[in-house]
């Protein structure tokens, strides 16, 4: 599985399984934003951090532990979490296909790019996301488009579904912890699925 954020603290968290978290900094993903908790942890990993400054680098900030002092710690907990919601927003690289205004030999080039597999593809009553994990993009269909130019949605599914493709159409998935990530942005919950599943990804190409 892969992450979208770090925290490091020795005490126990109730945060969603889509943050990693460890005791120990070196177990870190370094190019994920990454959360220190406990001032204590901070100043034996940077004994120069200045404790009027909560960011250490670009890509990591702390903050104190509960015991340290509650009304801070939760405080930035909450701004960590909205500042991740922004990073995974931005990994989601959002193309729109569009099926109507298409050429037949578009969209038979598009089902074939898809059909190459590693693709985490997520649907709704509206709109179908697909994320491609080599080329890190997300692209939305949408389902009344296909059906107005009357292409059999469950057939078209159905044919997508090769090659080591993901396909799920609900979010069963995502703890109940991590659904504020998504809210209306459903977007992300493709990417979402493909973090969940990365191990399967890896043995086809994936790093």
């Amino acid at each position: 599985m892969k992450y979208i954020a770090n925290i490091v603290t020795k005490n126990k968290i109730q945060i969603s399984e889509f943050y990693n978290v460890v005791d120990d900094i070196n177990l870190i993903d370094n190019s994920l934003p990454t959360l220190i908790i406990g001032w204590g942890i901070v100043k034996d990993i940077f004994p120069n951090q200045n404790i009027l400054f909560k960011n250490i680098t670009d890509n990591i900030e702390w903050t104190f532990s509960k015991r340290e002092k509650r009304y801070q710690y939760e405080k930035d907990i909450n701004m960590f979490i909205k500042k991740t919601i922004c990073f995974l927003e931005n990994n989601v690289n959002y193309h729109f296909f569009n099926f109507i205004l298409s050429s037949e030999i578009k969209r038979n080039n598009f089902i074939k790019y898809v059909q190459k597999g590693n693709c985490s593809i997520y649907y709704n009553s509206k709109f179908l996301y697909i994320y491609n994990c080599i080329d890190k993009i997300t692209i939305g269909i949408s389902l009344r488009d296909l059906f107005y130019i009357g292409i059999n949605i469950k057939n078209f599914i159905i044919d997508l579904n090769k090659n080591n493709n993901i396909i799920i159409n609900n979010i069963d998935f995502i703890d109940n912890d991590a659904l504020f990530l998504i809210k209306d942005n459903t977007k992300s919950i493709a990417y979402l699925n493909y973090l969940k599943n990365s191990d399967i990804y890896k043995k086809n190409g994936d790093d």
